[in-house]
C-alpha cells in the first residue's frame, strides 16, 4: 500500500503504484496511428472523408457515454470489494485479539498452580498467532506467504500433525480448512481449561469469546469471497471489447474533427488515456490481497498481530493502575467549577502556630486545621505574600475575617465591594428560607390532605377533623 500526504501535489509526481503510465503505453498506439493517418491525409496520400466512417458527432458521444459509465460503475464496485477486504481484515485481527486477551485475562483469577496457568497462556497465545498466519496465507495471493508465528517450534510436533496433512494442494486453494481446524482447537482448549478450573469464569461469559471468535470467522469468510471469486466474467468481458473499440475508433474520429497532426494525436492520446485508466484502476482494486503496491499491507497487519500477542505475555501490562489518594472523585463538574477547584486550591491560609502561611488544602487536613475550622479560626488570604490577616476596627464581638485591601482599590471601594457580597449572600439566605417554607406549608397540606381522606372514609367529619389535627400539627 502506498501512503501519500493528501493535498500535497508532490506526493502525485510519481510512478510507483500508478496506472497512468500503463494506460499511457496502451493509448500510445492508438495516437501514433491517428498521427500517421493525419500526416498521410496532409500529403495527399490518403482522404478520409472518402471513408465517412463517423459522419455525426453524437453516435461518437453516445458510445463514449456507454464505455465511461460501465467503467465507472465497475470502479465503483472494485473500490467496495476493496474496503470490504480492508475492513474485514481489520475488523478481523481486532476481534480474534480480543478474544485472545479476554481468555489471558480470565486465567488470571484462577487459583491453579502457576505452572499451569502459565502454560495456558502461552499456548493460548501460540495458537491465535498460527490461526491469524494460517488465515492469511489462505486469503493472500502472494509470492511470499511465509507468515511469522511466535515460536511455532514450542508447539508439540505429535499434536499439530493434521495440521501439515491439510496443506493446501494448490496454490492459493481455500479447500485446506486449516483455518477451521485450529479455530477448533482454541474452542476445545477453552473448554477444557474451563473443566479443568483455569479459567473460573460462567459459561455465558465464556460464550462471549466464542461469539467474538465466531464473528471473526465471519470477517474471515467476507474476505474470502473478495480472493476467490472474481468480477463476473460478462461485465469483464464487456469493459474489455468496449476499450479495445474505443482505442480503435478514437484516432479515425480525431482525424476528421482536427486539421493538424499534433493535434490529433494529443486529443486522441487524451481521450483513451482517460478510459483506459479508469479501466486500470478497476483491475487493479477488485483483488487487494496480492503483491501489487496498491494492495493491502497483508504482513504489516499481521505483525501487529504479532507484537499485541506478546504484548499479553509482558508482566509489566498485568498491572492495573490505581488512584492516588487526592484523586478528584467528582468528575461530572463543569469547567467553571474545576477552574474553582484550582483556584481555591492555591490559596493560602494563616497557621497561628507556625506563624506562617500555609496551602489550604494542607491545613485543613492536619489536626490544627480541624480545631481552627470548629472555633471558627481559619482567615482565607488571597495569596501567599498577604502576612497574618488582622482584625477590623469595626469588629464586633467574637472573631472577624479580615481581608487586606487589594492594590489599587480604595479602603470605601473595597468596603462597598464587601458589603454588597454579605447582602448578596443574606439575600440568598432570605430566599432560601423563604423557598422552605413554601416546601414545609405544601407538605403539611398533603399530609393533612391525606389524613382527612382517610378519615372521611372511616366516616368522621372532615371539617372536625382537619380543624383538630391542624391545632396538632401546629
Amino acid at each position: 500500500m502506498i501512503l501519500y500526504e493528501r493535498g500535497k501535489f508532490s506526493s502525485f509526481l510519481t510512478l510507483q503504484g500508478s496506472v497512468i503510465h500503463q494506460a499511457v503505453k496502451r493509448s500510445l498506439i492508438s495516437s501514433l496511428f491517428g498521427m500517421l493517418l493525419k500526416l498521410l491525409e496532409q500529403q495527399g496520400l490518403l482522404n478520409l472523408e472518402d471513408w465517412n466512417i463517423i459522419t455525426e458527432g453524437s453516435v461518437y458521444g453516445s458510445f463514449t457515454f456507454v464505455l465511461g459509465f460501465t467503467l465507472v460503475f465497475r470502479t465503483s464496485q472494485g473500490y467496495g470489494r476493496y474496503m470490504l477486504a480492508a475492513k474485514s481484515m481489520i475488523a478481523l485481527r481486532a476481534e480474534w485479539f480480543d478474544a485472545s486477551a479476554s481468555l489471558i485475562a480470565f486465567s488470571k483469577c484462577s487459583r491453579r498452580p502457576d505452572s499451569e496457568r502459565v502454560m495456558f497462556e502461552h499456548l493460548v497465545v501460540r495458537l491465535f498467532s498460527v490461526l491469524h498466519a494460517v488465515a492469511l496465507e489462505e486469503l493472500a495471493a502472494m509470492e511470499n506467504e511465509n507468515f511469522s508465528v511466535l515460536d511455532m517450534e514450542g508447539l508439540n510436533q505429535d499434536t499439530i500433525l493434521p495440521l501439515s496433512e491439510l496443506e493446501s494442494k494448490r496454490r492459493g486453494s481455500h479447500e485446506s480448512r486449516k483455518t477451521e481446524l485450529i479455530y477448533q482447537w482454541i474452542k476445545m482448549y477453552a473448554v477444557q481449561s474451563m473443566k479443568s478450573g483455569i479459567l473460573p469464569i460462567p459459561t455465558p461469559i465464556l460464550s462471549r469469546v466464542f461469539q467474538e471468535m465466531g464473528d471473526g470467522l465471519v470477517k474471515y469468510n467476507d474476505i474470502i469471497q473478495v480472493s476467490s471469486w472474481p468480477f463476473p466474467f460478462p461485465y469483464a468481458q464487456l469493459s474489455s471489447v468496449m476499450i479495445t473499440l474505443h482505442l480503435i475508433i478514437t484516432p479515425l474520429v480525431m482525424c476528421q474533427w482536427t486539421s493538424h497532426w499534433m493535434g490529433t494525436f494529443l486529443l486522441t492520446l487524451v481521450a483513451c488515456v482517460s478510459l483506459a485508466s479508469l479501466d486500470l484502476i478497476s483491475v487493479e482494486i477488485e483483488n487487494p490481497l496480492g503483491d501489487d503496491l496498491n494492495d493491502l499491507p497483508v504482513h504489516d497487519i499481521h505483525q501487529r498481530m504479532n507484537r499485541d500477542l506478546l504484548m499479553l505475555l509482558n508482566p509489566a501490562t498485568w498491572q492495573v493502575p490505581r488512584l492516588t489518594t487526592d484523586a478528584d472523585f467528582d468528575l461530572g463538574k463543569s469547567a467553571s467549577n474545576k477552574a474553582g477547584q484550582r483556584a481555591q486550591a492555591a490559596k493560602a491560609v494563616w497557621d497561628p502556630q507556625m506563624g506562617r502561611t500555609q496551602p489550604l488544602n494542607t491545613y485543613i487536613t492536619s489536626s490544627r486545621g480541624r480545631e481552627a475550622r470548629r472555633s471558627s479560626e481559619i482567615h482565607f488570604l488571597q495569596g501567599m505574600d498577604t502576612g497574618p490577616p488582622k482584625i477590623s476596627e469595626t469588629a464586633g464581638m467574637g472573631r472577624a475575617l479580615a481581608i487586606p485591601t487589594p492594590d489599587g482599590v480604595g479602603e470605601e471601594r473595597w468596603r462597598e465591594l464587601l458589603d454588597g457580597f454579605v447582602a448578596s449572600v443574606e439575600a440568598d439566605r432570605q430566599k432560601d428560607l423563604a423557598s422552605l417554607e413554601v416546601q414545609q406549608e405544601q407538605l403539611r397540606q398533603g399530609f393533612l390532605q391525606s389524613i382527612c381522606g382517610a378519615l372521611r372514609e372511616a366516616g368522621w367529619n372532615p371539617v372536625i377533623a382537619q380543624d383538630m389535627f391542624s391545632k396538632e400539627t401546629e
